[in-house]
């Protein structure tokens, strides 16, 4: 990724001469919704903070914007509030720097009196089987990233990426269910929506006929939330099927469209996966084996249980994601804190990281002097190697997407990072 612009003007940090108003400048690494609700908890317990938002990538919001279910606007509804953040004159967004590469570590301790590392976990977790390298096996992740027009999203570059006719999901979290719906649903579940079009184009959700979820623990763990378990069975021409019964749930869908085709949602319990095979002779196409064994509660199993295998034209892995080495902030210090899913090895809901995010942010507050001596900002923009992001920048980027939505989506993003890139040099000019 790389946006690169001649144009200085729009992000014009504050004078590097030190201000006696300032209690604290803070940096916080990663724009996603912990790092956000961190800021907004600061501006409300720090008098005359300073707060400076770094991200990777030129658009701010993380999560919100390449991970929530495109169809969850009202989740994503929360950036309204961030904006407001924004715009406070104590908040600057820098987006488009990659601490550790474009801007090292140490300058931005150096210069901030406060660190808060807030970069989430961006790694599917590795499935812990044997798995088939010919086999067509994805992480949930980067499926929704792809359907939230990432350009980033390893499917992205993929030469085709139709799922088929049978789509196996492993797991049963609160992800697997966003994946479930999403390929479920018809064209008309998606208005008021921001969904990559042209991804689901791709994909082809419309020839599945059968979408089958593994899930290791039993029917009383499961650990989906009732409501998106509801909100899948509510989805038209959608049967789901909980241990071969049908599901009790009750739904109304009588006026709502449905599918081109029925669709059958199976989901089995106490499965523990053994291996991802390929049977690569099948008469129609390469066909996904996914072996299981029956996983009890029972303490002493009196044998071990036989094998199952289920069929699929496609895998989605959806059990979790970990923390990738990022290369900066693994040596303890005083100034830097880590929040949210980065601190905790768990990608948890907003409510969790609105928590985990106060309480970071009041132990900064508990640490500020009266008066900073640092720079903040306008100390390590010597150091910036390219022109960073402004929000004013992402602003402009928001604009042309709301204005180039197509009939039924409330926006339509931008795919490459270079179509962005002239949005901001145009805007400059």
């Amino acid at each position: 990724m790389s946006i690169s612009t001649n144009y200085l003007s729009g992000f014009m940090p504050n004078s590097g001469q030190h201000d006696e108003k300032i209690s604290a400048h803070v940096a916080i690494v990663g724009s996603g919704p912990t790092g956000c609700f961190a800021a907004l908890t600061m501006l409300k317990c720090i008098p005359e903070v300073r707060i400076t938002l770094f991200d990777a990538r030129p658009t701010p919001y993380g999560l919100l914007r390449y991970g929530v279910a495109p169809d969850h606007q009202g989740m994503k509804n929360v950036t309204r509030q961030f904006e407001r953040l924004f715009g406070s004159d104590q908040v600057e967004f820098v987006g488009n720097v990659r601490i550790g590469q474009d801007l090292p570590f140490e300058v931005l301790q150096e210069n901030f009196d406060f660190v808060v590392i807030a970069t989430g976990l961006p790694s599917e977790r590795a499935l812990p089987v044997p798995v088939h390298p010919g086999a067509k096996v994805w992480g949930a992740g980067q499926l929704l990233r792809y359907l939230n027009a990432d350009p980033d999203s390893d499917l992205r570059t993929k030469e085709a990426v139709e799922l088929g006719d049978s789509v196996l999901i492993i797991g049963s979290g609160n992800v697997a269910m966003d994946v479930a719906r999403l390929l479920a649903k018809s064209d008309e579940g998606f208005d008021g929506s921001d969904v990559d079009d042209a991804a689901r184009e791709a994909l082809a959700p419309s020839k599945i006929t059968r979408i089958t979820l593994l899930s290791r623990s039993p029917y009383e763990q499961v650990r989906w939330d009732p409501s998106m378990f509801k909100e899948l069975c509510s989805v038209p021409g959608v049967e789901v099927y909980l241990d071969g019964r049908r599901s009790t749930e009750e739904t109304d869908t009588s006026s709502a469209p449905t599918r081109p085709q029925p669709l059958r949602v199976e989901v089995f319990f106490n499965q523990k996966l053994c291996e991802i095979d390929l049977q690569e002779d099948n008469a129609y196409d390469n066909q996904i084996i996914v072996r299981t064994q029956n996983e009890t509660s029972d303490a002493h199993p009196p044998a071990e249980s036989p094998k199952t295998s289920f069929r699929a034209s496609a895998v989605i892995s959806a059990i979790g994601f970990e923390e990738r080495h990022i290369g900066f902030g693994e040596v303890p210090a005083d100034n830097v804190f880590r929040t949210g899913g980065c601190a905790t090895g768990r990608l948890g809901n907003l409510a969790e990281n609105r928590v985990l995010a106060k309480q970071t942010a009041q132990l900064v507050a508990a640490k500020v002097g009266k008066q900073s001596e640092l720079t903040g900002l306008a100390g390590v923009a010597p150091f910036l190697a390219q022109t960073p992001v402004s929000f004013s920048d992402w602003k402009a980027i928001d604009e042309a997407e709301v204005t180039r939505a197509r009939p039924g989506r409330i926006r339509q993003k931008f795919t490459s990072w270079s179509k962005m890139s002239d949005v901001v040099a145009q805007t400059r000019s």
